[in-house]
């Protein structure tokens, strides 16, 4: 599991930056819908936008895959299920 990075600081950290802030305003205001849902124009240009912060994070850390990149809520559940597995 050497490979293995977990990050969860976003669901901890107060004050948000204002910068976060205002991008969350901004998206959702304007594109606040799930990816992958329908063939509806802002539910696809929310999967793209979800593919390039895959390929972006994926490039970040150095990984070859970003399909491998994986992005959830609740981290810690999935963190759990992970460590249950791998036992």
């Amino acid at each position: 599991m050497s490979d293995f990075v977990y990050l969860d600081n976003a669901a901890t950290t107060f004050p948000k930056p204002p910068e976060v802030i205002q991008f969350m305003c901004d998206f959702y205001s304007a594109r606040g819908v799930n990816p992958g849902r329908t063939g509806f124009d802002l539910a696809l240009e929310a999967e793209e936008t979800l593919a390039e912060a895959r390929q972006a994070l994926t490039d970040f850390f150095g990984g070859t895959e970003c399909g491998t990149t994986t992005l959830c809520r609740e981290g810690n559940r999935y963190a759990t299920a992970l460590a249950q597995q791998r036992r």
